[in-house]
């Protein structure tokens, strides 16, 4: 088995440069310089910049292959720039590489990469590789936008919505450590919810065009929905029956629906006068849960009864 450590950085740069393809003209340099180098954005349109880091132990589960870790740490950078409403333009990726990895697992990665790339018409245009004890991915994302959003800006009366169900990923990685032996079937809804996530790119872009406030889910609804009230000033009242609980996730584990992380949907604010304007957006799976009060509390109503959801969520910096 040829590894990593055979054909060394330069080797593995050329591998990367014979899978990529330049569709925009926007991309003046790309892999293969000590800079990579893109058209100036329209006078009117913002820059928008995000990163992300990925590691072995903590991130990609088992059930992974190469190519979903590699789509996987693409994507996780397009979800945070379609909370902000920006469309995405080009994507980096440094990684950190055992020497004894094997050249099919580094070809798979590079493919997931470009695949979700391909996808979402975002430009691979460079990064950096290195060794490390473990695997390593940091993704950086780079997008613009007309109008950005962040995550204060919400008011009170001002309806809460989300893009995507709740608890899928926390669920299916509970059940991919009680259940080793699966079906076909079930192991492709499993993987599907923990890395072949598909950004809301395309709703992140709408939404951008008229949300009062917007966060990426990818740390959970509850964490997600205390940072836009936090910054927002308000409070919410969350309405259970209007929860859009995946399928795998039970609606009594609500620990999985509330605080599991790896959703990657999107949740935001808007005012209820202009609700028209999200029947206008195609292929959308966008729910109202709730409204925005000047009460700063954060309440799930269940059954005529209004309990606090607690502030907690995926954290990065605990140990697990």
């Amino acid at each position: 088995m040829t590894v990593i450590g055979d054909i060394g950085e330069r080797g593995l740069i050329e591998r990367i440069l014979k899978k990529v393809e330049y569709k925009s003209e926007r991309v003046i340099l790309g892999i293969g310089d000590d800079s990579a180098v893109l058209s100036h954005c329209q006078e009117n349109k913002m820059l928008v910049f995000t990163t992300d880091m990925l590691h072995e132990k903590t991130d990609f589960p088992e059930i992974l292959t190469p190519k979903d870790i590699g789509w996987m740490s693409v994507a996780v950078n397009l979800s945070d720039l379609a909370s902000m409403g920006a469309t995405p333009l080009c994507f980096l990726a440094s990684l950190g590489l055992r020497e004894d990895m094997s050249l099919n697992n580094f070809d798979g990665i590079i493919d997931g990469i470009n695949e979700c790339c391909n996808e979402y018409e975002v430009e691979f245009v460079g990064g950096d590789i290195d060794r490390h004890s473990e695997l390593t991915i940091v993704g950086t994302a780079i997008g613009e936008a007309e109008r950005i959003v962040k995550r204060g800006g919400a008011n009170a009366g001002d309806l809460l919505c989300t893009v995507g169900c709740l608890g899928g990923s926390a669920a299916s990685l509970s059940i991919a450590k009680e259940n080793k032996e699966m079906g076909d079937d079930l192991r492709r809804a499993i993987r599907e919810r923990i890395s072949v996530k598909k950004p809301r790119v395309r709703e992140g872009i709408e939404i951008g065009k008229f949300a009062t406030s917007s966060i990426d889910m990818s740390d959970g609804f509850a964490a997600s929905l205390y940072e836009i009230s936090d910054k927002s000033e308000v409070g919410f009242v969350v309405e259970f029956d209007d929860l859009p609980i995946d399928p795998l996730a039970s609606d009594n584990n609500m620990d999985d629906v509330l605080y599991g992380g790896g959703d990657y949907g999107l949740l935001f604010t808007m005012r209820e006068d202009e609700m028209e304007k999200i029947e206008e957006i195609e292929e959308k799976e966008i729910s109202v849960v709730g409204k925005a009060t000047e009460r700063r509390e954060i309440l799930l109503r269940q059954d005529g009864i209004e309990r606090v959801i607690e502030r907690r969520g995926y954290d990065h910096m605990v140990k697990r």
